[in-house]
């Protein structure tokens, strides 16, 4: 099936080279082949999405779903397929969980079933990088962490402050950070630090070729957060729909993901000596004619069946 994708991929002519000093961005459509990125030089991909909120499936009208965690991995695979040898990382901002309360100041059962799923859904679908938020920590607490979570400013037993990962012989520093937490919901054992402070202290000591922040409803506070030291790229969530273009803040890229991951966001990046040298911000809409992975598919069959209905 995925030497089939390649080659529709290949059919399609691939990408203007990127240009050094440059920041672009765009929405490709059409066939899948359409769509896959490939050909530019690119150093690194990240592909970056969150905020599902415990929903596995896709979402949107009933006649045209789109998003999901079996897309998500389906575009990942065919995406990978068409860049051989550039690394490629899929990131998550944060609020993965469904924090939705029920009549008492506790996870809804709804959630808790939502969050069972997820969970499972996130393992399988291979992340390399989540940020644990305020709305994700009851989830954790009931469900544990998923397979690369991380949070900078969040102090909780087992939660690392950051991930390093080693991909196609570049080294690549995740970090993240959220807002305060509303305590009610919240275990005993955690600690929440300022944001900002927590990077500062952390990212310069970093030995990695990049170092990318992950970041949850930061609000007016992120422009500060690109603008400190050891930062070269803030990947933010904040419910965010509409389009928006790459900011660039003395040399760091500031970027955001689209609420629910509808949308998936690749980042398409040229490095030089130890920076960013040229951006391409795609935006990828997760409708039919992005593949599902077959075995996510599989595996999240029943929540997929109760979320259809819900629709």
């Amino acid at each position: 099936m995925w030497t089939l994708l390649l080659s529709l991929a290949l059919a399609a002519d691939p990408l203007p080279d990127l240009t050094p000093g440059s920041i672009t961005a765009d929405s490709p459509r059409g066939k899948l082949g359409d769509r896959l990125g490939w050909g530019d030089g690119a150093d690194l991909i990240l592909l970056y999405g969150g905020e599902q909120a415990g929903r596995v499936g896709p979402c949107g009208c009933e006649d045209h779903p789109i998003g999901g965690l079996p897309r998500t991995a389906g575009y990942r695979a065919a995406l990978a397929k068409a860049n051989p040898g550039v690394p490629l990382l899929l990131l998550n901002p944060g609020h993965f969980y469904s924090a939705r309360t029920g009549d008492t100041v506790a996870l809804a059962e709804h959630a808790l079933y939502a969050n069972t799923w997820m969970h499972a859904g996130l393992d399988a679908g291979g992340w390399d990088a989540l940020n644990v938020t305020c709305r994700d920590v009851p989830g954790s607490a009931v469900e544990g962490l998923p397979e690369g979570a991380l949070s900078t400013n969040l102090r909780l037993e087992g939660l690392p402050t950051h991930r390093l990962v080693e991909s196609g012989g570049l080294s690549v520093a995740v970090l993240g950070v959220a807002t305060a937490c509303l305590d009610y919901l919240q275990p005993e054992g955690l600690t929440v630090l300022d944001p900002l402070e927590a990077v500062a202290a952390l990212a310069p000591t970093l030995e990695a070729d990049l170092v990318v922040v992950l970041a949850s409803d930061l609000s007016g506070r992120v422009e500060d957060l690109a603008r400190l030291d050891g930062v070269d790229v803030v990947l933010e969530a904040g419910e965010y729909a509409g389009r928006y273009d790459p900011f660039e803040v003395d040399g760091t890229l500031w970027l955001r993901s689209l609420r629910e991951t509808q949308r998936l966001k690749e980042l398409r990046l040229q490095l030089s000596e130890g920076r960013v040298s040229a951006a391409r911000d795609r935006t990828i809409t997760l409708d039919d004619k992005v593949p599902d992975d077959r075995a996510l598919k599989k595996l999240l069959a029943e929540p997929l069946s109760l979320e259809a209905r819900a629709r």
